[in-house]
């Protein structure tokens, strides 16, 4: 399934910007996720898919605390249906949308400016206990990975589950050094924009690769160039795993 927020408008402050944009690259490291800026409340349900669970965000909504806003994530996840989250501009979101939507989400019985109530979302959805995240990640996993056929139920006696608990991602002094990183230590990041792959450390020494093959599978991943890690505007960060398995 994928996560995508329909909002209103471009963020036009620099600082506000920023913050979206580092809150969706923690975001997708779990989890599918982009954005969408439209022109103006009209084109708000064009671009939204008709099977998508709509769910806006209105000042008269429902609040939810975090726990219940993490069972409502492990209930669509487990749904598999696409969620679409629509933020309206300064007049709010039109009568067309909130009758389109499933839910109404109210963010606080304070008033936001629209552009702060994007930044308070990608927030909270960055922010998330490891556990659900773990349970979320091991659905998506089984059921959504792109390179294989999702597992069925009479497979799963046969799995054996291995996690890996990532550290703080640390960022690479650009171009990269390949000489800077420690295959079967490291694990890779490579990010441009709102595309980002990564890669466990244990992928290097599986395929017996080094650091500039491991960096090209990478940039693979985040649908860039092999060699997109020595270009200007592509990010690589470095990250140490603890891995659990069975």
């Amino acid at each position: 399934m994928r996560y995508r927020v329909v909002a209103v408008g471009r963020i036009r402050d620099a600082a506000l910007r920023a913050a979206c944009d580092d809150y969706l690259r923690r975001v997708q490291r779990y989890t599918r996720v982009e954005e969408r800026e439209v022109r103006d409340e009209a084109r708000i349900l064009e671009a939204i898919s008709e099977d998508s669970r709509l769910v806006a965000l209105w000042e008269r909504g429902e609040p939810w605390t975090s726990a219940q806003l993490a069972d409502r994530t492990a209930q669509w996840e487990r749904d598999g249906r696409d969620v679409a989250l629509a933020i309206g501009g300064a007049d709010g979101l039109p009568l067309p949308v909130l009758d389109r939507a499933e839910l109404a989400w109210s963010l606080s019985a304070l008033t936001f400016p629209h552009e702060l109530a994007r930044v308070i979302v990608y927030d909270i959805a960055a922010d998330r206990p490891l556990g659900d995240v773990v349970r979320d990640m091991t659905v998506a996993a089984a059921r959504d990975d792109p390179r294989f056929l999702p597992v069925a139920p009479d497979e799963l006696p046969e799995l054996a589950i291995e996690i890996s608990v990532l550290s703080e991602p640390a960022t690479l002094d650009a171009p990269a050094d390949p000489g800077r990183i420690v295959i079967g230590r490291d694990g890779l990041i490579v990010q441009r924009g709102l595309q980002v792959g990564l890669l466990l450390p244990q992928v290097a020494s599986t395929h017996h690769w080094g650091p500039e093959e491991l960096l090209a599978a990478a940039c693979r991943k985040a649908g860039l160039p092999p060699a997109a890690w020595r270009e200007p505007g592509t990010e690589v960060l470095t990250f140490h795993a603890d891995v659990f398995g069975e």
